[in-house]
């Protein structure tokens, strides 16, 4: 990589453009102003995001997939307005914390969330 390139990749990265179109406006491979930015310290820059259903602000966390939705109450809800799928909503009470949740299609399900699946077993059971 030239010293040219890499000011045209500076330019490019303060003017607020992603990896990838540096890539297609100097040449380069994309790794390799990956690797070049990662030298310098350098993150993606930051963009909105916004859930796709009811609109609240999403944080991305770093090394991990995009994230399109809030919750998976949106999601489903969010699918369920698409017209692709038809399920069934069951209202449940959580049998460790006791607070009201929606269950797609599992009529089974216990607990709201996974902290208190993982609460309960470390206490010794359900609270009923």
């Amino acid at each position: 990589m030239t010293e040219k390139q890499k000011k045209q990749i500076d330019v490019c990265r303060e003017n607020g453009l992603t990896i990838s179109a540096i890539a297609d406006v100097t040449g380069l491979s994309v790794s390799a102003i990956k690797s070049y930015c990662s030298r310098r310290n350098e993150a993606e820059p930051p963009s909105d995001f916004h859930c796709k259903f009811c609109g609240a602000a999403l944080m991305q966390t770093e090394k991990h997939r995009e994230k399109h939705f809030c919750n998976q109450s949106c999601y489903f809800r969010w699918r369920y307005a698409q017209g692709d799928i038809k399920r069934t909503v069951y209202q449940k009470k959580c049998a460790h914390c006791g607070k009201p949740f929606t269950a797609a299609s599992k009529k089974e399900q216990k607990y709201c969330s996974c902290a208190c699946f993982y609460a309960a077993r470390k206490v010794g059971g359900e609270r009923e």
